[in-house]
């Protein structure tokens, strides 16, 4: 960026990065509505659980679509993009959940599994199917070569000015998993280790889509002004099929199409380091799927936390995708918990930014019941369930 050093003392500098990583996107918004759960003496659990989400993950963005390397370029050159896909949506998710634990003499094993029915509102997909070439010339034109991509949308608030939310597809996920706790008394913990799978499933959409195919066997080429005048997404498509196939209608093509949820595989490790003091281990690694999918962000996070009832601190160590190394911080006071998984981004200044999280959370715990006729404390019961410290919820 020109003249960066004339920037004013408090001014905030934007600028793009200029730098060999790959690119992704991601944005991840989640609202939970009414849940319960009942653990029973036996050692059986079920729950409810209602749940809104708007994820959209793009990965493996070509570094040459960056604002400084696509400038850089030649004019006539033609560089290589990469086969790269992505997706976003909006869904609800109302599912039940079953768990059991197994008691032994040195802790509890349990799984667990949530079944999951969805509703899908808004969505869009990009498949960039194969490597294609690209060159910019004056005047803001584009030419394109062996281009593979499909695309598609939703268009219940695409195509107008308000948001008009509509379930415009239906689909089933599941999580499944295991742990294993190794206890320290009737109310500790020495070890946890747990595994699972995250988001299992797709989302048919099949109302008030449109679904695009572009195959550019030669070259062709457009002009980006053309999409100045553009006014909604359907008239931006119209025109593109217009420019690189001769006909704005020959892209569009009737079949319906599908979005993976963010599949991933989870392992946890959290240990007690000393009374009151802890250590969690997580590793979070994304499932490519065939398809469409949303794509997870890949992490790596080491979390030192001091735990009481009524309140806790954690710090955690994060790697994001195996490039981004972020620190954060959680307090929890009862109930009640904040933090941010990248507190740099909230409180720091003169360096890059990546992205920002913040994150609030109220749990509360009101009923305490005994349905197995057991008694309390007894290791039929579950090790110490009856003396009301905490309720024992199965968690992935």
């Amino acid at each position: 960026m020109e003249n960066i050093n004339q920037a004013g003392e408090n001014a905030l500098v934007l600028d793009f990065f200029q730098d060999t990583r790959s690119r992704f996107a991601s944005v991840l918004g989640t609202v939970m509505g009414p849940s319960f759960m009942v653990n029973l003496e036996s050692g059986h659990s079920f729950g409810l659980f209602v749940r809104g989400r708007a994820e959209v993950g793009l990965r493996g963005v070509p570094n040459s679509l960056s604002y400084y390397a696509f400038e850089q370029v030649l004019e006539g050159e033609e560089f290589r993009l990469d086969r790269f896909k992505g997706a976003g949506m909006t869904w609800t998710e109302i599912g039940v959940n079953y768990a059991r634990e197994f008691f032994t003499d040195q802790g509890i094993f349990g799984i667990g599994a949530n079944l999951k029915l969805l509703n899908g509102y808004e969505a869009f997909y990009v498949d960039n199917k194969s490597d294609f070439l690209i060159a910019r010339f004056p005047g803001d034109s584009i030419a394109v070569s062996d281009l593979e991509l499909s695309y598609g949308f939703t268009t219940s608030s695409a195509d107008t000015e308000s948001v008009n939310p509509q379930r415009n597809g239906r689909g089933v996920g599941i999580d499944i998993g295991a742990i294993w706790t190794i206890e320290d008394g009737p109310d500790d913990y020495r070890l946890k280790f747990g595994v699972s799978i995250l988001d299992l499933g797709r989302i048919t959409f099949n109302r008030n889509l449109q679904n695009h195919d572009i195959e550019v066997s030669g070259s062709d080429g457009f002009d980006a002004d053309d999409f100045s005048s553009v006014s909604n997404a359907t008239d931006a498509t119209e025109l593109l099929s217009e420019l690189l196939l001769d006909d704005p209608l020959e892209s569009t093509n009737s079949r319906n199409f599908g979005i993976w949820l963010p599949t991933a595989l989870s392992v946890q490790a959290d240990a007690k380091i000393a009374p009151l003091v802890y250590a969690n281990a997580t590793w979070v690694q994304s499932i490519p799927m065939p398809g469409p999918a949303v794509a997870r962000n890949n992490l790596l996070a080491v979390s030192p936390r001091f735990e009481h009832r009524w309140f806790s601190l954690a710090l955690p160590v994060a790697l994001h995708n195996w490039q981004d190394f972020r620190v954060g911080t959680s307090v929890r006071l009862a109930f009640l918990t904040l933090g941010s998984d990248n507190l740099g981004s909230l409180v720091g200044r003169g360096s890059n930014f990546t992205g920002t999280d913040f994150y609030l959370a109220l749990k509360v715990n009101p009923f305490q019941m005994n349905f197995g006729g057991g008694k309390k404390g007894s290791k039929s019961g579950g090790r110490g369930r009856g003396k009301g410290k905490n309720v024992r919820c199965y968690e992935f």
